[in-house]
């Protein structure tokens, strides 16, 4: 029959996690907002429209463009890459929405640039690829740091909100080269108060000094995702992040989570990974683009 594309409806949830749960570390936010959210989109938080590349009747790629303009890309197939890229267009051209994050793969990542006739020009750090890790949680490795007396990691609260979002503006900045400002601000505080809401940040604290915050996320039972993980720069090179690190993952492994996995360009946090018990398996790309788009 052929390549083809389409927009995946409802009924083929279990296609699509079929095809992607063996690939769970290179596919995590397409699972979990699939298993979340299903293959309805109204806009809401953890929606998203999802796009399915078929060889005859076998799912061979999946682009999901979730709900505040990020598109994940699973697609190491160039062909079926394109055929994505095009039935996403058809689609943007009859509804209009907001593209200005890529993140996947760095192959699938690659190949959609390529598909939107776009280089790495068009990216804030030009396709510069990051570190994909993973891990069995049952081999986290404590570090020193964490059972020193006086350091602690809790899951973080209300009361923490205006110091988390200041935090995160500064990680955006740092990080993603996004620029300072009320945008950047009200970007990271919306985040912030989304994943307080969700129980999805925790805080090592030093004699009762917030030292570092470390974010999880996801909705599959046997897997998480990591990040970011911050110290505020006046706070680094004492171990702070692999303790933070760690210890939000010994209280979700004490929770019943089996898995993990983060994706970071820092040496310090890629150090930081290795000496809890990270293993990498891949490249990585997460980009703002220059210019958003909200049709190709």
């Amino acid at each position: 029959m052929g390549l083809s594309a389409r927009l995946l409806v409802p009924g083929d949830e279990e296609r699509v996690d079929g095809f992607l749960k063996p690939l769970t570390p290179y596919a995590f936010f397409i699972r979990s907002n699939l298993a979340r959210m299903g293959l309805v989109f109204e806009g809401k938080a953890h929606q998203a429209e999802y796009f399915g590349a078929f060889d005859g009747e076998t799912l061979t790629g999946v682009l999901m463009h979730g709900w505040m303009g990020n598109v994940q890309v699973y697609a190491p197939d160039l062909p079926a890459c394109e055929a994505l890229v095009r039935a996403w267009k058809e689609r943007l051209a009859a509804a209009p929405r907001k593209v200005n994050i890529l993140l996947g793969p760095e192959g699938s990542i690659g190949n959609v640039l390529v598909s939107m006739k776009l280089d790495a020009d068009a990216l804030r750090k030009g396709m510069a690829c990051q570190h994909l890790y993973a891990l069995e949680l049952d081999k986290l490795v404590i570090p020193q740091t964490l059972t020193r007396p006086g350091v602690l990691c809790r899951r973080a609260g209300d009361g923490d909100f205006r110091m988390l979002t200041d935090w995160r503006h500064d990680f955006f900045v740092e990080t993603l080269s996004a620029v300072p400002g009320e945008a950047t601000r009200n970007l990271a505080s919306n985040e912030i108060s989304r994943r307080l809401e969700e129980g999805e940040l925790f805080i090592l604290e030093d004699l009762g000094e917030p030292v570092c915050f470390c974010g999880i996320g996801g909705f599959l039972k046997d897997w998480t995702n990591v990040g970011p993980v911050w110290t505020p720069v006046d706070k680094r090179n004492r171990g702070y992040g692999r303790a933070a690190l760690a210890g939000a993952l010994l209280a979700l492994r004490d929770e019943g989570m089996a898995n993990a996995v983060l994706f970071t360009g820092r040496p310090d946090a890629q150090r930081a990974c290795a000496a809890v018990g990270f293993l990498r398996i891949g490249n990585w790309i997460f980009d703002f683009l220059k210019a958003p788009v909200d049709r190709l």
